[in-house]
């Protein structure tokens, strides 16, 4: 094969190669050693591996109090999520204890992406957010990194301050330098206890094809404190 030939043979490789690392999802599974997840929000909540009960395998218990909150600072989920490729954020999620407040038929569910600088974070409710007791359901939300804060807005993303954040950053550089992502429940019974498990918290595409499940080992040191408050409405 000609010289030239041979380097665009190289060169057309390592383009498929890269848009397959792009393409390939980033997925929790809480079943490798050690995790780094953490609490979020005002709920008093609390959390626990459970080495089963997962979809399948191990998930995490969140357990609070009129409400409930997590945050995955792993390194796998954060970072540049432009450079990565990923325009989609999911978790399967199933009730385990679950109170309605007598005038609210749903709970507000919402997914939230945080940039390193400690500015508010970029928030996006769950639409039809109805965990059960039955059975797991997967919530997503999707995204383009490229996005100017007018266009993510009028998908449904609005950066949002709590007490202890720092200004606001763009969506775009928010999604360039991601520190931190999860979710968070409200307007359930004040006062009353619930309790979710969640698994496969995963950074993928809006494909429609089942993502790869990739372990990744959580690390513990790579936490971020959750911020002070939450407000109970929005």
């Amino acid at each position: 094969m000609p010289k030239k030939g041979l380097i665009l043979t190289v060169l057309a490789a390592a383009v498929l190669l890269a848009a397959n690392a792009l393409a390939e999802s980033r997925v929790l599974t809480f079943d490798g050693d050690g995790w780094g997840t953490g609490v979020w929000g005002a709920y008093n909540t609390t959390i626990r591996m459970e080495p089963s009960g997962g979809n399948p395998g191990a998930c995490v218990r969140f357990h609070g109090i009129g409400g409930l909150g997590g945050s995955f600072a792993n390194q796998g989920v954060t970072g540049d999520l432009a450079a990565a490729g990923f325009t989609r954020l999911s978790m399967d999620i199933k009730a385990v204890q679950w109170f309605l407040r007598p005038d609210n038929t749903r709970p507000k569910g919402f997914f939230f992406i945080r940039n390193d600088s400690g500015a508010a974070p970029w928030v996006k409710a769950i639409p039809l957010f109805a965990p059960t007791t039955a059975a797991y359901k997967t919530c997503f939300a999707n995204f383009n990194p490229a996005w100017t804060d007018a266009q993510a807005r009028a998908n449904g993303w609005t950066a949002m301050p709590f007490p202890g954040t720092i200004g606001t950053v763009s969506f775009a550089e928010t999604l360039r330098r991601v520190a931190q992502t999860g979710f968070w429940v409200q307007d359930l019974s004040a006062g009353a206890e619930c309790s979710v498990l969640v698994d496969n918290w995963t950074l993928g595409t809006r494909a429609a094809m089942a993502p790869m499940k990739k372990d990744m080992k959580m690390d513990p040191k790579r936490r971020i404190q959750p911020f002070p408050g939450v407000p109970n409405k929005q």
